[in-house]
């Protein structure tokens, strides 16, 4: 089977024709190397209009393909298939229809899985730059480094890019090693079986990255966002996700993952190793969201903005990232480096990390609920303040 080359856009759509338009619009007035196709796949049992508008579009880059399926196959099987069309065109971008793009998109995309597509332990690119941390919905803000890229093992689905072999090694687990996630597998408990998931691949695709020891990488500066449009995700409009687009540049750095300082795990937190020259000779798991549970570390020792009973070191919590205030050794006890079994666990404690994390991420925010917090915070850990 000859596989096309360079790269196809493969947007799902169903039943939104008002947000299929907006992007669609979004893709024309992008930057479309000669011979960009589009291939619009549209999922059974949907609002007609959605064709009639793919139909309708007169696509300037390449081919234009319509596949419309007979029968309704759902969030997840859809986006099964979608990916798996990477055994046929090749390298795809693969957007669902509430996103909109930037104009560098697709130089974006190309230029990342030639990057990365000798190492196997990127699992894909996404062309979101990941702005909300979605355990805290406090704003998320990677350490800079040389690069226009980061790492993260989150398998983000606001755009993504694939290369066949990418694709290949997720469906190769999807088929023969998915299962459903137990707390021993070390990730947050929100993706532990419940029944928002019913209709949703999210949970899985992190316990492959999490099983493989398998990243995204994510731009810094981000190439697609969401409008948040009500569906499967969203039963009312939210602009949470909104964040810019980078719609002038379209050339990029991309460092490697060993050479990366930005390297995040699935809580979110940077990995070890990268603060190792700040703390050596020290074995420790990171906690700086105050999200790992207890059974998640794995390390005798924890780097976290909980209460602990005693510690070996501490800093404080006012550079940005947090993980900053570690490389730069400020001064405080906001941070504690302490063994996980002086790490508290209660729920007290748990108010008082919430409490201080409040004040770091919003310190101009105030209100009843914020002072009792800290109240809280300062009966039960005196020295913690930022």
């Amino acid at each position: 089977m000859t596989v096309k080359n360079p790269l196809t856009i493969v947007v799902n759509a169903y039943n939104r024709p008002a947000s299929l338009q907006r992007l669609l619009g979004s893709l024309l007035r992008a930057d479309l190397p000669d011979g960009t196709d589009l291939l619009i796949d549209i999922d059974g049992g949907g609002d007609p209009a959605v064709r009639r508008l793919a139909e309708a579009l007169d696509w300037p880059g390449g081919e234009k393909i319509i596949r419309a399926h007979n029968k309704n196959l759902g969030l997840v099987k859809h986006f099964l298939h979608c990916g798996g069309l990477t055994r046929d065109l090749g390298d795809i971008v693969y957007l669902e229809d509430d996103l909109t793009v930037s104009r560098q998109f697709v130089h974006f995309s190309r230029q990342a899985l030639a990057a990365y597509r000798d190492d196997d332990r990127i699992a894909g690119i996404s062309l979101n730059r990941l702005a909300i941390n979605g355990y805290t919905q406090h704003r998320y803000v990677p350490l800079p480094d040389e690069g226009d890229v980061f790492f993260a093992q989150i398998f983000w689905y606001q755009g993504q890019a694939f290369s066949p072999a990418m694709w290949e090694r997720f469906e190769m687990w999807w088929e023969n090693d998915r299962r459903p996630i137990t707390p021993q597998d070390g990730l947050h408990p929100l993706f532990l079986p419940h029944p928002r998931w019913e209709n949703d691949f999210f949970p899985e695709t992190m316990l492959y990255l999490q099983y493989t020891g398998r990243f995204f990488a994510f731009p810094r500066e981000s190439h697609t966002t969401q409008f948040g449009d009500p569906g499967t995700h969203f039963h009312r409009r939210t602009g949470v996700y909104q964040v810019p687009l980078q719609h002038l540049r379209d050339r990029f750095r991309f460092k490697g993952l060993d050479a990366s300082r930005a390297v995040y795990d699935s809580f979110l937190e940077i990995l070890p190793d990268r603060l190792a020259g700040s703390l050596p000779g020290y074995s420790f798991d990171v906690d700086l969201n105050g999200t790992r549970p207890r059974g998640a570390f794995r390390a005798p020792l924890a780097l976290t903005t909980r209460p602990v009973r005693r510690a070996e070191m501490g800093f404080g919590l006012q550079m940005r990232p947090p993980e900053l205030n570690v490389i730069d050794q400020t001064p405080g006890a906001a941070i504690r480096l302490a063994r996980v079994e002086d790490v508290r666990f209660d729920r007290l404690a748990e108010l008082a990390t919430a409490a201080r994390l409040d004040r770091y991420h919003n310190p101009n925010r105030i209100g009843l609920r914020r002072a009792m917090l800290y109240r809280i915070l300062r009966a039960i850990d005196l020295d913690a303040g930022p």
